[in-house]
């Protein structure tokens, strides 16, 4: 399997197992929801690293040249880094208050010393949502960010998921967008 599409295999499988236990732990409460009862990037950061880590040597906040990354793989034991990943959570309704940080992520995962970068998004949205939410993200980012995120190369999973805040069905997504594309994201 390509590492891309492993690797988000991986993620969501991990997310979505923490939300059925969040899901399962709120009902003892009497209280509602999933991973939306938690909106903190660091806690699904987390929880991503947790779902590959036995995979993939993976660091967390890992500085490189003058910049920090969410994430860096690791080649091979004692080897240099191969792949280094930005994180980015949308959880407004139209995307416009995180759009700004999604270009800032991407022109720092663009840069011309890195040989592979992904951009990982996680949102929510109502139910049946998600095709129409990504490509508004992607007609934005070219608008607003002057690059063209890569549909063809992009890898996605999706499940429903249940809000603390209203009775809608929701789905909980985690996208990828290779940025930069070497060796390891050509397969």
């Amino acid at each position: 399997m390509p590492f891309l599409k492993d690797f988000v295999y991986r993620a969501g499988a991990g997310l979505e197992q923490e939300d059925r236990n969040i899901i399962g732990s709120s009902l003892i409460h009497n209280q509602r929801g999933g991973l939306l009862r938690v909106q903190q990037e660091r806690f699904w950061q987390y929880i991503i690293w947790k779902s590959v880590y036995s995979n993939w040597e993976i660091e967390v906040e890992k500085v490189f040249g003058d910049h920090q990354y969410d994430f860096a793989k690791i080649a091979q034991p004692g080897g240099n880094y191969d792949c280094f990943f930005e994180l980015k959570k949308w959880l407004s309704e139209y995307g416009e208050a995180e759009i700004q940080g999604i270009c800032d992520d991407i022109v720092r995962l663009n840069l011309e010393n890195l040989n592979n970068s992904v951009l990982i998004l996680l949102a929510n949205n109502r139910r049946g949502d998600m095709n129409r939410q990504i490509l508004w993200l992607v007609n934005r980012v070219n608008e607003i960010c002057g690059f063209t995120l890569d549909e063809v190369r992009r890898e996605s999973f999706c499940f429903n998921t249940i809000s603390p805040n209203d009775h809608e069905h929701h789905e909980f997504w985690i996208s990828a967008w290779p940025i930069r594309i070497g060796h390891l994201l050509e397969q």
